[in-house]
């Protein structure tokens, strides 16, 4: 059913070219090779690749002979200079004095700035990823926590505990400055097969928190070492939930990495609690749901492939497998929602919000934004 989605991100290399510089098989990464095609391009798009310099600056000039070049919504832009800044104030002060056009997600505490000043102006849409925690629902023994023979992350009303006792609202309004929308579910309102009535969370409520953990025995709480990426929000996120969680006993440990070195980590589902992001990139529900959520099958099939909790649910993988085959839309999508319900009321993993991002433009700039939060810049206009 998401055969045609998938194909929209299909990369095609041609041919002859792959042959005639001997990169007709992929390279080898774990030998750390590098082929012809890592510094030099091939295709058939809106531009073309004229110089790049490694962290100081790609040009792009149009593609004349480009096969869509009439296209409706073609802009007029005919070169583009990519440069990296780093320095976030250094990023800003370079649009507000016209050196540089386009800033792709500006920082949150200059938007406000941005949407203000005579010169600029900032554009601003939900993007399909949304920003949760994930814990380890495998283990019988959770493995980063003070906790022994038991994994508290295996019972449901300490998940419900955590969801009631994190107040997203107050995240999204002091490290996202407003630019995120709560969530209980893992795909976005972009998405196909999102339900707008039954994207409802559980609550901000502290003492229904701890009596749940109570409850599950876990009055006094327990210690558990969360993995965090060293990047904006998660960092902040990670920061802002330690002292909720802290409110009903779970006393985090923040074990702060890169995106480097964590995706090794989880991948070999060594942790006991992450927060990350995740977005369809199909903008179809079933794939979020199978890489996420699915049982860990087969390598290679896709299923639980970023399913770093290792939650497992014979009756969410059934409606996987009747989602990936039927192609009536109508029953597709009662077989999504299903599954999205089941998602919610599991607490599989906890969504906290969906973001909203922005883009930073000089005035005289027209630039459609897109849900995949690319820029097409053969749609760009400069006005």
């Amino acid at each position: 059913p998401v055969l045609l989605l998938h194909l929209a991100g299909l990369h095609i290399m041609s041919k002859s070219w792959s042959a005639k510089h001997g990169v007709s098989l992929p390279q080898n990464y774990n030998d750390r090779e590098e082929t012809h095609a890592v510094r030099n391009a091939n295709g058939t798009g809106p531009f073309m690749v004229t110089s790049r310099q490694l962290d100081v600056k790609t040009v792009l000039t149009e593609h004349k002979d480009w096969w869509n070049r009439s296209a409706p919504e073609r802009g007029n832009v005919a070169t583009v200079d990519w440069t990296p800044i780093k320095s976030n104030s250094t990023r800003m002060a370079a649009l507000m004095t016209g050196s540089i056009d386009f800033v792709p997600d500006p920082p949150v505490q200059d938007r406000e700035r941005i949407k203000n000043m005579p010169a600029t102006k900032l554009q601003v849409a939900s993007e399909p990823r949304t920003i949760f925690l994930a814990l380890d629902q495998f283990r019988d023994e959770l493995q980063y926590s003070n906790i022994k023979g038991k994994n508290p992350f295996k019972d449901p009303r300490v998940r419900q505990a955590i969801a009631h006792a994190i107040d997203v609202n107050l995240l999204i309004d002091k490290v996202l400055r407003g630019y995120g929308r709560p969530t209980a579910l893992m795909v976005g309102q972009e998405v196909q097969g999102y339900t707008a009535e039954i994207d409802k969370r559980l609550p901000y409520d502290l003492t229904r928190a701890k009596k749940m953990m109570a409850e599950a025995g876990y009055a006094n709480g327990f210690d558990v070492t969360f993995d965090c990426v060293n990047q904006t929000p998660f960092s902040e996120l990670c920061q802002g939930i330690a002292p909720m969680l802290a409110a009903i006993g779970i006393r985090m440990n923040i074990n702060v990495m890169s995106f480097t070195h964590i995706f090794p980590k989880i991948d070999r589902n060594d942790t006991s609690g992450l927060i990350m992001g995740y977005g369809a990139t199909t903008f179809d529900a079933q794939g979020v749901l199978q890489n996420l959520l699915g049982s860990k099958g087969k390598t290679g099939t896709g299923r639980g492939d970023s399913n770093w909790g290792r939650y497992s649910n014979p009756k969410f993988d059934t409606l996987l497998d009747q989602i990936g085959r039927e192609a009536d839309v109508a029953k597709r999508n009662q077989f999504l929602r299903e599954a999205l319900v089941i998602q919610r009321d599991d607490l599989a993993v906890i969504p906290l919000f969906q973001v909203k991002v922005a883009w930073a433009l000089r005035k005289n700039i027209e630039a459609p934004y897109v849900p995949n939060n690319l820029p097409y810049f053969y749609r760009f206009r400069v006005g």
